[in-house]
């Protein structure tokens, strides 16, 4: 009990509870706020969150890391007899984004992507990283058309 001057006695009650409660409050507001991202930067819907989705051209990693030049159409003969050979491979987007392309369980995914090196394609699966490495978790790989290019404009 506690006296106050002028005032009846009153009891307090006081419980842990009344402390948690403001903290899981702002806790959860805290939450709300953080929304996952696509390579797009679309927020990303529970739906979305099943597959991720990338576009770009799939590199025999052992060719296209050390000088970034040996891809595309030239390269294709070379990339699809690196990644038939066990070389990584990876999806290079026109954006210049790379990432290290993984098999389900722990194989490798290059016997699935041998018949599309050089190519354009759409990769799905689950995005993995660690520290600056990106991959995918391949699910699903398809050809897709070239991108258009830009072409420069005439000017009369």
């Amino acid at each position: 009990m506690v006296l106050v001057k002028d005032h009846e006695p009153q009891e307090w009650n006081f419980d842990i509870f009344s402390l948690v409660n403001p903290a899981a409050r702002l806790l959860a507001i805290g939450l709300t706020a953080i929304v996952p991202r696509d390579s797009d930067g679309a927020a990303v819907t529970a739906k979305k969150t099943a597959a991720f989705v990338v576009r770009g051209e799939i590199v025999d990693l052992a060719c296209y890391l050390p000088d970034g030049k040996k891809k595309g159409e030239a390269h294709q003969a070379c990339a699809r007899e690196g990644i038939a050979a066990g070389n990584p491979a990876g999806i290079l987007t026109t954006s210049g984004e790379l990432y290290l392309i993984l098999g389900k369980d722990g194989k490798p995914a290059n016997s699935l992507l041998e018949p599309f090196a050089a190519k354009y394609v759409r990769v799905a699966g689950k995005r993995c990283s660690r520290g600056r490495m990106q991959g995918i978790v391949l699910d699903k790989v398809e050809e897709l058309p070239p991108p258009k290019t830009k072409k420069a404009s005439k000017k009369s």
